[in-house]
Formats: structure tokens, sequence, C-alpha cells
């Protein structure tokens, strides 16, 4: 759209917002039944009711400085919000048919809570949410939280620069029917500035037996999981042992993309098909249908030739064609504080050329990548 077009149109909402300059029933009756007020900003949400061809949504709410020292509270939500879940609970007086194409919204959160989106899940054409820079701490309120276990049609969701803590996280996993992809990241700098000094104790927490526990509701149409924890430099030993570990994920047997840092990994024991279980080493419960595995190691773990991931990897290259028929390419990325000469020549490549080789002769692709802090 052109300044000129902006401003044409900026000029048509300008009358509708004056009740002398507004023509005769230009409204009609689904902007009548919305009972707008005169802020500009209602007008201009309101013309999303009659496009009805909307596929994706971009929305970035001009409140968001309010955030992290604010949140809406159920008063003051955003016109744009209000619409969008009265449609999806269908009391919106025929606004529904405008978002009978939606298929894509993305929503930078800021002072917007998970409980205030809920309704939003509903929408029955939505298959993809996107939502960056949240942050929330516990679960949500179950009074306030309107999509039922199972009822959203999102198969697409990803958390995107986000704090959340991994309770809710599981409730917005559980209320999708059939969740198909999902991606988390798991960012402690959402807090630099307002929000900084607050009490360690009532942060959000990532947790990764609950996430576990969620996703595997979804095994039967589960293909692509990633976790992208960037707290790990920021956390001390037992802060990290708090978080736990993925577990088995055997059970997961559609996923063939997976990424999360290494230290969501551990020794644990893998349930077999009779309901035993065996000890099982840090790769031998992946769900066996996986074809990309990429793996962080964090500063705190930086590489080395003779750390515990190279050995552990090592391991899982002498007999990945075994147990991960389908795997094509490995990858690991290292945080480090330094920056390594292209030409470097030291244990560290040693080690990296010698699991390259081990992976090469499974016939898999390993690639090792590091980015500076």
């Amino acid at each position: 759209m052109s300044h000129i077009e902006r401003q044409q149109l900026c000029n048509i909402i300008d009358s509708f917002c004056d009740p002398s300059r507004r023509p005769p029933d230009a409204l009609g009756p689904r902007l009548a039944y919305l009972n707008l007020g005169k802020s500009r900003s209602e007008y201009l949400t309101a013309l999303m009711v009659l496009l009805p061809n909307i596929s994706h949504l971009d929305i970035y709410d001009s409140n968001s400085d309010w955030y992290p020292c604010l949140f809406y509270s159920g008063k003051d939500l955003p016109f744009w919000l209000k619409i969008l879940g009265a449609a999806a609970l269908g009391c919106d007086g025929g606004i529904s048919p405008g978002f009978r194409h939606l298929r894509q919204i993305r929503i930078r959160m800021g002072p917007l809570r998970l409980e205030h989106i809920s309704k939003i899940l509903l929408l029955p054409t939505l298959r993809t949410l996107i939502l960056v820079n949240i942050l929330h701490e516990g679960d949500v309120d179950p009074l306030w939280w309107h999509c039922t276990t199972g009822a959203s049609p999102i198969e697409v969701l990803a958390l995107e620069c986000s704090l959340v803590d991994s309770k809710a996280v599981a409730t917005l996993i559980s209320s999708m029917r059939a969740l198909r992809d999902f991606e988390l990241t798991f960012d402690p700098r959402l807090l630099e500035g307002p929000g900084e000094g607050d009490d360690n104790a009532s942060l959000p927490k990532l947790h990764y037996p609950t996430l576990t526990g969620a996703l595997e509701k979804h095994k039967s149409s589960l293909e692509r999981i990633l976790i992208d924890d960037d707290s790990g430099a920021l956390l001390s030993p037992i802060e990290h042992s708090e978080r736990g570990h993925f577990g088995c994920l055997c059970m997961l047997d559609r996923v063939t993309t997976l990424s999360a840092s290494m230290s969501a990994f551990a020794n644990g024991r893998c349930e077999l098909a009779n309901g035993n279980s065996k000890r099982e080493g840090v790769f031998e419960c992946l769900p066996p249908s996986l074809t990309h595995l990429t793996l962080g190691i964090g500063a705190e773990n930086r590489v080395q030739a003779d750390g515990p991931w190279l050995a552990e990897v090592e391991g899982l290259a002498s007999s990945c064609r075994a147990r991960l028929p389908a795997l094509q390419m490995v990858v690991v990325y290292e945080e480090t504080w330094e920056v390594l000469s292209p030409n470097y020549t030291g244990p560290i490549m040693a080690g990296v050329e010698r699991v390259r080789d081990m992976f090469a002769g499974q016939g898999v692709a390993f690639e090792l990548h590091t980015y500076l802090l």
C-alpha cells in the first residue's frame, strides 16, 4: 500500500469514528454489531471482518512497551482479540465467515498472557500459531482458560523468544487435537531491563519431563520437535539438574526431526513393548523414525577433545544405523566464548574428524557449528 493509499484509508477510518461524518448505514449489520466507539484503532481492526480471504495475520500490539511490568486485565483486552475470540466461540453476530480462510496467526504477546488468547485456539480453520515474546510463570489459570483438551485444530505451534513455564506449555499442547510441529525457544533475556531482579523462585521453569508428558499425547501425529534453551551459561549446576531430562522418546515414532540441548538427554530407562524397561545410554531412547538430529552444546560444556559429549556422540555414530535406520544427518551446535581459527588443527578437530568418519561409515552426515556468545 502506497503512502497516498494509506492516507486515504486513514481518512475513511476517521470519518467512521465521527458519527456526524459517517455515511448513513455505512457500517452495515456486521460492523454495527461490534458496537464500535470513537477509536481509530477499533475501526481499523474491524476491517478484518470485511476481508473474507485473510489467511495470515501478523499482530504486533502497540502496547508491548508495558511488558514485562504490566499485563492486560480481562476488561482492557485489545479490540482485535475480542473480535477473534467472539468469532472462535461463534457468538459474533455473523462475524465468523470473515475468518473462514484464516490458517496462521503470529502474535507478539507483550502484555498478553496465554489465558487471553485461549479463545483463538478454537478458530476452526486455524492450523499454525506463532507466539513471540511471552512471559508466563506457572500454569494457566483454569478459570480463564477457554480451550478444553483436544479442542483446538492447530497443528503447528511455535513459542519464539519466550519465557514460559513448562506447566503452561503442557496445557497449551494438551489443548490441541493433533499437533504435528512443536517449537519452543526458552530465552531468559526477556527479563532484561524492567523485569530484572525478580525472585528466581517465581520465574518460569523449563522442565523436560513435563514437556515429554504433553508431547506423548500427540505421538500419532507429531513429526518435528525443536526446543532451544538459551539460558545454559546463566544457570548453576543445581538449576540445570532441576530441569530433568526427556526420558524415553521411543513412543514418538513419527518424529523425523529433533533439536534440543545436549543437557536434555541423559541415561535413563527405556520402556519396552512388553511393559518392562531396560537401562539405556544417552541416545538409545530416541524416536526410531529420526532422520535429522541437532544437539546444542552450551558454553558451560564447551567442546573439548575428551569432553563427555564427544564420547556419547561417538557411541551413537558406532551403531546409529541399527538403532536409527532412517537417520540422515547429525548437527552439533557449540556455544563458545572464543572463535577458533578456520585453520585450527588442535585435539578438538581430531576428535571431530574421527566422529565424522564414523558417521560417514554409517551413511550419515555430521556437522559441527560454533557460534560466539
